[in-house]
């Protein structure tokens, strides 16, 4: 077992010597099962350990005894040990957001708090499996049917080839103790009642089921770094102006175009899904206008497509935000984000109280890094050559003192990133209806 796990690791290339490893530890099978690997290649590897636990409030003294599990564990084998209390329920309830969502949002941004060059955490195969069985019941893309990625940046996955049978398997065979959670019998979450109840009739069907999925999985994630790369090549000549050439458009299949779509509307922070990306698809052979959100349109005219915003004064545009501090070690050596792009990042202390992400107003200006001098935001965006439609849809950050950057564009000379920064905010921004 430990062989095979160790393989998984070389073939994806996630670890280095002298490595400092944050475990995500929950006192679950898997998770046990991570850390005591880990440790048997600690000394092979020079690893510096640390685990990270996160209490969710949810199960009462059963969550608090995992964390005592957990505590335990990590003092037996000499692991430093980081813990976090939470109010799941109450504070999902706070944002509008659901329990599990929320949850695993709190973890990863526990996490990141925390200073590792690697961050493991114990995703299986038979995890990558529901995820995939998951998303095919809700609707996804090539790209949702891909699972569980083995790694993402900073974050490595060193059980993804292994189901959760042969993990149970392995521990109780070795009398290595873990934690059960209780939920985990509860069929009312939609994971549970995959793990439960559809994952054994499909292996009734064939009993490697999970092995069979793994190289399915496989093939998918290959053929969708091989289109994504394809989508690198074409997607530029395909604009200009900011606005879509119909007849570059027309000349490239089904599948090129629901991709350059799909890469439009998420640079432009728009709601990306397959109705809209049909919606905005069939502009290219009518000339009409389709509703992506509140007042943003796509509007096909003159040869080309183009985002606009029809009724610019009816009101405010909505951001929803997910922010992110990390020092400038962390900034600099996270390669995560060459995969997943932030929208904006600044010299986090240079900040004057809040900040806030909302639409251009009349007057606004900014100073640009650089520039030395300030210019309106109307201004500045004509010399951009960005239509009037969409000017409205793009993110303007500011603080108590004025704009400090445009999502996409520019950051101000107050904020800038320089020599004496210590620490970084980025931002993830999104356009949502306001209903």
């Amino acid at each position: 077992m430990i062989t095979e796990i160790l393989d998984t690791v070389k073939k994806y290339d996630m670890l280095s010597k002298g490595d400092s490893v944050l475990i995500a530890l929950s006192g679950g099978a898997d998770s046990i099962l991570l850390a005591h690997f880990l440790l048997q290649i600690k000394e092979e590897y020079a690893l510096d350990l640390t685990a990270a636990h996160v209490e969710h409030g949810i199960r009462g003294e059963e969550s608090m005894e995992d964390a005592a599990f957990c505590e335990e564990f990590c003092k037996k084998n000499g692991i430093p040990f980081k813990i976090l209390h939470i109010d799941a329920p109450k504070e999902a309830k706070h944002f509008k957001m659901g329990v599990e969502e929320y949850s695993r949002k709190a973890r990863y941004a526990f996490f990141d708090t925390i200073d590792c060059d690697k961050i493991a955490t114990a995703h299986n195969l038979s995890d990558s499996i529901e995820t995939l069985l998951f998303r095919m019941a809700r609707g996804t893309s090539l790209k949702g049917m891909c699972g569980i990625p083995p790694k993402r940046g900073k974050i490595i996955r060193p059980l993804i080839g292994l189901s959760s049978s042969e993990i149970r398997a392995y521990l109780n065979r070795n009398k290595i103790p873990f934690r059960i959670d209780s939920t985990n019998h509860d069929d009312g979450y939609s994971r549970n009642y995959i793990r439960n109840q559809i994952l054994p009739l499909m292996n009734n069907l064939n009993a490697q089921f999970e092995k069979h999925t793994s190289r399915l999985l496989e093939s998918i994630q290959r053929d969708e770094d091989f289109l994504e790369k394809h989508t690198d090549r074409i997607y530029n000549g395909l604009f200009s102006d900011h606005k879509l050439i119909i007849d570059r458009f027309n000349k490239l299949s089904a599948s090129e175009k629901y991709r350059v779509i799909a890469r439009w509307l998420n640079e432009n922070h728009l709601p990306v899904n397959d109705n809209v990306i049909s919606g905005v698809v069939a502009l290219s052979v009518s000339h009409s206008r389709f509703q992506i959100c509140g007042n943003v349109y796509a509007v096909s005219a003159a040869g080309s497509i183009r985002i606009a915003d029809i009724h610019e004064n009816n009101g405010e545009i909505c951001f929803k935000v997910s922010e992110n501090v990390i020092s400038v070690k962390e900034f600099l050596n996270k390669c995560e984000f060459h995969n997943k792009p932030f929208d904006f990042y600044c010299d986090c202390d240079k900040i004057v109280g809040n900040v806030v992400v909302r639409s251009r107003k009349a007057g606004d200006e900014i100073s640009i890094q650089g520039r030395n001098c300030t210019k309106n935001l109307k201004k500045y965006f004509n010399e951009l050559h960005i239509p009037p439609e969409i000017r409205k849809s793009i993110p303007v950050i500011a603080d108590d003192n004025g704009i400090i950057g445009i999502a996409g564009y520019a950051v101000s000379q107050r904020t800038a990133v320089d020599s004496n920064t210590k620490n970084i905010l980025i931002l993830y921004i999104r356009t949502e209806d306001k209903a």
